[in-house]
């Protein structure tokens, strides 16, 4: 084994540790790669301090370049097949999109040369077994398997995998996995330590929502993604009352999901969505009554970002949000292709509370006039 593949043995080998990366880095800039050096120094930096996607920094900018001038030399003894969509994270490769075949065929010797840490699979149909057997699969903290036609049965499968102890993110989106497979990803012992889980458009219903509420085992989430999956204000309910899902939520998508004001009292109401910093709600009926309850809620002052476009609130829904101390903390609030008119426009402009907003959308489908707009325009600007 040459010194420069020892390095790499130790950093798969401990995945999450950044002192061997660091170590590397040295080694590399003394032995005549500066630039290597330096960029796994400044994806190590970007990631302690969660800037990693954050293209305006200085340290990204420079990280981007260094990728862009040497990412065919960084990933020329990874596998054909891994190479094209291959994403750096603190340094290495740590995610491929490929087919379940050419990770089954070619996996192992990967995950000896990367830390791999996220996989995209794609063509997984008959091969899921297979996939979820294979022994590098513990390795993962990210699984993504979008549009794959997964059903419930599938979604058993998956819940029933013994190799998910460090599994962190799983996407599932766009598939079929219905309410049954929703349950059986909740009552999942080996799914517990999940913090993100994006479930868009997998047909769940109010049903799968309460599956998901009643899950013993989903109470690390920080972020859950039920965005068109038809809940209603049943499935609404059902969410607010699940103090063990809902109570470590960062984020909570709830997009097209046909949620109306009585959906919108429930999550209102729900005290277990105090930490909640961003709450996604696009095209639900939510109406005047649904932007007023959440804008009474002192259980949602801790959000930052609320999005509530295509919901059909009018000047009376807008005036609320103006007027809610509660909203005092949001950063972002998105209000676009409402029924918003001059006076609501103008109620905005005039808030006391939403001083730290930097974002803001209110754009509609009612005309306004210009004494509304410039006012808008002046305080939040275009």
């Amino acid at each position: 084994m040459t010194q420069d593949e020892a390095f790499l043995h130790a950093i798969v080998e401990s995945p999450e540790d950044d002192v061997p990366r660091l170590v590397y880095a040295d080694w590399l800039e003394d032995h005549g790669d500066p630039e290597r050096a330096e960029f796994i120094r400044l994806q190590i930096e970007l990631a302690r301090d969660g800037k990693e996607d954050e293209f305006w920094d200085g340290g990204s900018r420079r990280a981007e370049e260094l990728l862009r001038a040497h990412q065919d030399r960084w990933v020329k003894g990874l596998p054909a097949w891994a190479r094209p969509k291959a994403s750096f994270r603190r340094g290495f490769v740590w995610s491929v999109h490929c087919t379940a075949r050419q990770f089954l065929q070619g996996g192992a010797a990967l995950c000896r040369a990367v830390p791999l840490e996220q996989a995209h699979f794609a063509r997984v149909s008959g091969l899921l077994g297979k996939l979820l057997a294979a022994p590098f699969l513990p390795l993962l903290s990210s699984l993504i398997l979008v549009n794959e036609g997964l059903t419930a049965d599938d979604a058993r499968l998956l819940a029933e995998c013994p190799a998910f102890a460090r599994l962190r993110w799983l996407q599932l989106s766009r598939n079929a996995i219905g309410a049954e497979g929703a349950r059986a990803l909740a009552w999942s012992p080996h799914l517990a330590n999940l913090a993100d889980v994006k479930l868009v458009g997998n047909n769940l219903g109010a049903e799968g929502a309460a599956a998901l509420a009643g899950s013993p085992y989903l109470t690390r989430l920080g972020e859950l993604n039920l965005q068109a999956n038809y809940v209603g204000d049943e499935g609404a309910r059902g969410l607010a009352g699940a103090a063990r899902l809902v109570g470590s939520l960062a984020t909570l998508n709830l997009r097209y999901n046909v949620i109306g004001p009585p959906g919108a009292k429930a999550l209102a109401d729900c005290p277990h969505l105090a930490g909640l910093a961003k709450l996604e709600m696009m095209n639900n009926p939510l109406g005047d009554a649904g932007a007023e309850h959440l804008a009474g809620s002192p259980n949602l002052a801790g959000l930052r970002v609320l999005e509530l476009r295509e919901n059909g609130i009018g000047d009376a829904g807008a005036r609320a949000l103006a007027a809610s101390p509660h909203l005092a903390g949001l950063t972002e609030l998105d209000l676009y292709e409402n029924r918003i008119g001059d006076a609501g426009l103008l109620a905005l402009a005039s808030s006391p509370y939403l001083r730290n907003v930097r974002q803001i959308s209110a754009h509609g489908r009612r005309a306004v006039g210009e004494e509304a707009r410039r006012a808008f325009e002046e305080r939040f600007g275009r």
